[in-house]
């Protein structure tokens, strides 16, 4: 009886993970997609934003954990990109261009989900917790990053007005230290923690504080 609960309770975490993983590559694909929209890219221009944010931060994880790229043997996240890109584009054709506040959110999703989600594949592989944070801030914030570059836009990651990459930090550490009790409850901890967090940022300008300006002497 336990060993079948114990069993249900894997499978049912197993599900979880395959359903966040989607939404997580549809949610930083839209992204993508919205934002190529607000610089008047044309649909290909649209698409490969949408691509190269929806699993540009999982393709640099696997490239650095040296394992094999996550989405080449599965071609739902290719179907996942396609989709995040349709939603926009649909819907920016039918109500115009949507205000950065709901791209922010959007991306507040997809970054709660692949921080979570990139630090419990590290520890799947045996890697140090340590690792695993590193890992879970590069899969939540690389696809972002890499998209405001194509964009020539400041990226996110880097942006001294509002938490962005501390929200990650937070989120995978809590993630990896109640794991051990429950992988769970570490997922919804950790996925609130970046989610809250990263709202806060965007509606109430939560920040850290900037480093002292420091004044060059001319001697």
């Amino acid at each position: 009886m336990i060993l079948h609960n114990v069993n249900s309770i894997e499978a049912d975490i197993e599900t979880l993970t395959t359903i966040l993983d989607f939404a997580g590559v549809v949610a930083f694909a839209a992204t993508g997609a919205l934002v190529a929209g607000r610089h008047t890219m044309d649909v290909l221009g649209g698409l490969v934003l949408a691509f190269v944010t929806g699993i540009g931060g999982g393709t640099l994880r696997d490239v650095v954990l040296d394992v094999p790229v996550f989405w080449l043997d599965a071609p739902r996240y290719i179907l996942a990109c396609i989709l995040g890109f349709a939603l926009v584009y649909v819907a920016v054709r039918r109500f115009g261009e949507a205000p950065r506040a709901t791209i922010n959110t959007i991306d507040a999703i997809g970054l709660a989900v692949f921080t979570i989600l990139g630090a419990q594949k590290t520890l799947d592989l045996g890697h140090l917790p340590a690792i695993a944070v590193i890992m879970g801030v590069l899969t939540g914030c690389g696809g972002g990053l890499l998209r405001d570059v194509l964009a020539n836009e400041i990226p996110m990651v880097l942006s001294r007005k509002r938490l962005y990459a501390t929200t990650s930090l937070l989120g995978a550490i809590i993630f990896v230290v109640c794991v051990p009790w429950s992988q769970a409850m570490a997922m919804g901890l950790g996925f609130c923690t970046v989610f809250i967090l990263r709202l806060g940022a965007i509606f109430k300008n939560w920040r850290l504080p900037l480093f002292p300006e420091q004044k060059i002497s001319k001697n």
